[in-house]
Order: structure tokens, then sequence, then C-alpha cells
């Protein structure tokens, strides 16, 4: 069985897929804001208590999304990969959002004045993500809405902010679709970030 994880979003998700079966045997959900390390936990026992030695591969969506949610899913896939001594595959997790569409775009808070507008088609990225302000990001959003695209945010400030987009999350089952076929990654699972995380070196005084 296979084991998804994504926690890239405030809604996140677990789920466990039957490869033999081809069938989704369990899938919860959960919502926090930037508190997924104190939720996680609890369901991912439940699922382990019953299905320890069944899980053979554990898939878990890399971001780009919220830092603090990418890096405990990442973390949390790393431990379990080695304490079952399984498998583990990482998935961009813009891709998990098309279980009702195929052909859909991502519009995120890039921060620093700018939007993330990312475009899916059939389970792959059309293009590198764009990074735009927000007039322009408009614009190019107005030509996706002209062609009956669906403009999708998993963020309710996002949402609020901008004229005719849909709320929706990307889920955990929908990674072990486009993971299949996919090959051990032996490493660390690194996440995906929409720029460089911006840091600030400490001052010497």
């Amino acid at each position: 069985m296979i084991l998804a994880i994504e926690t890239s979003t405030p809604t996140a998700s677990l789920a466990l897929w039957d490869e033999q079966k081809s069938q989704l045997v369990w899938e919860d959900s959960f919502e926090t804001r930037r508190a997924h390390n104190a939720v996680i936990f609890h369901p991912l026992q439940e699922v382990i208590n019953s299905h320890r030695d069944e899980i053979s591969k554990i898939v878990v969506g890399l971001g780009p999304g919220s830092y603090s949610g990418v890096r405990v899913g990442i973390a949390v896939a790393n431990g379990l990969a080695l304490a079952l001594d399984c498998e583990k595959a990482g998935v961009n997790s813009l891709l998990a959002y098309g279980s009702e569409v195929s052909h859909y775009v991502v519009v995120s808070d890039a921060r620093r004045g700018t939007y993330a507008l990312s475009e899916v088609r059939d389970g792959k990225l059309t293009m590198d993500t764009l990074l735009l302000p927000k007039d322009q990001a408009l614009e190019k959003l107005k030509e996706w809405q002209d062609l009956d695209i669906a403009c999708l945010t998993a963020e309710h400030p996002v949402c609020s902010a901008i004229e005719g987009l849909h709320l929706a999350s990307p889920k955990a089952s929908a990674l072990v679709h486009q993971s299949r076929g996919g090959m051990d990654q032996g490493g660390a699972l690194e996440p995906i970030y929409l720029r460089p995380p911006f840091i600030t070196e400490a001052r010497k005084d």
C-alpha cells in the first residue's frame, strides 16, 4: 500500500492507497494555520497501527506552499520511510489539485507584493510558475478565466482579495496517482520553493 502525505496548505490530508485493488482504503484531512505538526500524528498513528506491515511506499507533497507545513510533511515522510523500511517519493503539490478538473491554475501569495500563478494541464505544469505584481497577475488570470479555465487557491485571504477564484487544496490521494512509476528517492526529500528563502543575517555588533 502507498501512504500519501500532503501538508503544503492550511488544509492537510493523508491517504492510504491499495495498489493491488487500485482503490482508496482510507483518507483523512485536517486544517490548521501553522501547526500541522500538532495534529498530524494522531491520524498517522491510526493508519500505521492498522496497516503498518502493508505500507510499501510513502509519497509526500513537496510544495510549494507553507514553509513550515511542507517541511513537517517531508520530515514525517523521511522518518516513516526509515522506520518502516520502505520507499519514499516526492511530488510537486501543485499537481495534486486536479481531483475534479484536469486543467487549472493555482494562485498563491508569494509575498513581497507578488502573486504566484501556476498552470497545470493533465497532471503536468505547462510552464514555470509566474511571480507577478498584483496588477499583472490579475491581467494574466483574466486571460485564463476568459478561456473558462478553473482558477484555484488554497488561501482564504487570496480568495477574498481576487475575484473569480475558488478555494481548493491539494489532496494526498491525488499525490498517489502522480507518483506511480516513480523510483525511490534515496536521499532526503527536498522542499520546492517559489523563490529562495529570504534569510536575514544576524547583526554583528
